[in-house]
């Protein structure tokens, strides 16, 4: 029997937002997204949550592993504390890195508004596609791959792309 693993991203937009003001970290591009680093560096800023059941490890950090079997689908959402309020995060892409022939994506096209505002700022709606994103495990091995996400302000306005590199186990 194949699972769906539901993977939540929460993104410290706070923290985020400090480091591209100090100018520790810039604001990358849609093409060219600005990598958070890994483990520490990556941690700082994302937190990832699934079902205990799936952990290999880092429940809760930025490189989390997961265990999967052959056909299970893994989906990603994203979001932050707060969302909406004074900057929130929109999930755009997720690429399969070493081992991409591992899993294969899974089109969702889910056109959805997302809400933003602020308690000076009347909420006003940003079109956006595919909020979540999935993908199902066709065999065996390991995968390491991309998830890339805009940040916006609470007018809706760019603040910057940014991405880091998780895994997941596929095993029988």
């Amino acid at each position: 029997m194949s699972n769906t693993i539901d993977i939540l991203t929460v993104v410290d937009t706070v923290s985020l937002r400090e480091a591209i003001t100090s100018g520790k970290l810039t604001a990358g591009t849609k093409s060219n997204p600005t990598s958070l680093g890994s483990y520490s560096a990556s941690d700082a800023y994302i937190y990832m949550i699934t079902a205990n059941d799936y952990v290999v490890n880092d429940q809760a950090k930025s490189e989390l592993t997961i265990q999967a079997n052959i056909g299970d689908t893994v989906r990603w959402m994203i979001t932050c504390p707060g969302g909406g309020t004074s900057s929130n995060v929109v999930l755009m892409n997720w690429t399969a890195g070493s081992g991409g022939d591992i899993i294969s994506p899974i089109s969702l096209d889910l056109d959805i508004d997302l809400y933003v505002g602020s308690a000076t700022v009347a909420p006003s709606g940003v079109e956006f596609q595919n909020y979540c994103y999935a993908g199902m495990l066709t065999k065996k091995g390991d995968v390491q791959y991309y998830v890339a996400f805009q940040l916006l302000d609470e007018h809706g306005n760019n603040l910057g792309f940014f991405q880091w590199d998780p895994f997941i186990k596929v095993s029988n």
